[in-house]
């Protein structure tokens, strides 16, 4: 037994628990897929839309859509393997869709419900005008 005032070692003074606390921890597995980009919608046209998603490392990706947040009921599209060669992005694409529709979209990843849920809104039928509204974004690193 060390000294009153000493330092023990970690070993000593680990209790039962942290020692199946860190078992447990070692034996997770290090490659769960994250979604580390998106779920970005794009190309929207009356009927159709286009969605991006990077997840790594690789892993079946999908989008679920509806028309309600709560996705009852829902459509999701054919999934995809995403891999390195792509950089883990996937792109997906809808069709079918109504026109001048809210639609509630999120990314299934490997069959699960992952990320957040976003929205966006089909363009009305061809040939009918109506205002709408669109935005940019961009990478800018600046050196100094």
């Amino acid at each position: 037994m060390p000294p009153p005032n000493s330092i023990a070692p970690a070993r000593c003074r680990l209790s039962p628990l942290w020692f199946v606390l860190a078992i447990t921890v070692c034996a997770l597995p290090l490659s769960a897929q994250t979604l580390t980009h998106g779920p970005f919608v794009g190309a929207v046209t009356s009927q159709s839309a286009r969605f991006y998603a990077r997840v790594a490392p690789a892993a079946e990706v999908a989008i679920q859509l509806a028309a309600a947040p709560d996705f009852n009921p829902a459509r999701t599209s054919a999934a995809v393997r995403n891999d390195s060669l792509r950089d883990y992005a996937a792109l997906l694409e809808l069709s079918g869709l109504l026109p001048d529709q809210r639609y509630y979209y999120r990314t299934l990843v490997n069959g699960q419900p992952t990320g957040e849920v976003r929205r966006f809104k089909t363009f009305p039928p061809e040939g009918e005008r109506a205002p709408f509204q669109f935005a940019f974004g961009s990478c800018l690193v600046l050196q100094r």
